[in-house]
């Protein structure tokens, strides 16, 4: 094969994009999770024993679905507001099917920014939930 300029440049050209790829890969590999919910992004994590799902109470009839326990969910579905909003994390009764309120206390989300919210504990016991800090 004859080497010419413009296939020593196409040689190079491919090596170039082909390193690109494999950095954007790596990158993508290792941005962490947490990093992933930013950008009116929710993700909602059921460690618990039971499932779980977020209510905006300032959005009347809206929620998140619920998410199976030992499961994570993201949700796209925050907006662009940067207003902070309350949320509400609930429950499902493994045994009832009845939702019940997680934490006492209120939390919020700014939902331009999104979070994670993560459930733990028990149905029929202690529970709690780790929410987004505004």
């Amino acid at each position: 094969m004859k080497l010419t300029v413009n296939t020593v440049k196409r040689a190079a050209a491919s090596a170039i994009v082909l390193g690109a790829l494999a950095s954007a890969t790596a990158l993508a590999a290792s941005t962490p999770a947490s990093a992933a919910t930013n950008g009116g992004k929710l993700e909602v994590c059921s460690e618990g024993n039971y499932a779980s799902f977020v209510v905006f109470p300032d959005r009347p009839g809206y929620s998140t679905s619920p998410v199976d326990k030992g499961a994570c969910r993201t949700f796209d579905v925050l907006g662009n507001s940067t207003s902070v909003e309350s949320i509400e994390v609930r429950g499902i009764n493994t045994v009832t099917g009845q939702s019940f309120l997680v934490n006492d206390l209120p939390a919020q989300i700014r939902p331009s920014k999104g979070g994670a919210v993560i459930t733990q504990g028990s149905d029929t016991g202690k529970h709690w939930a780790m929410v987004p800090q505004i």
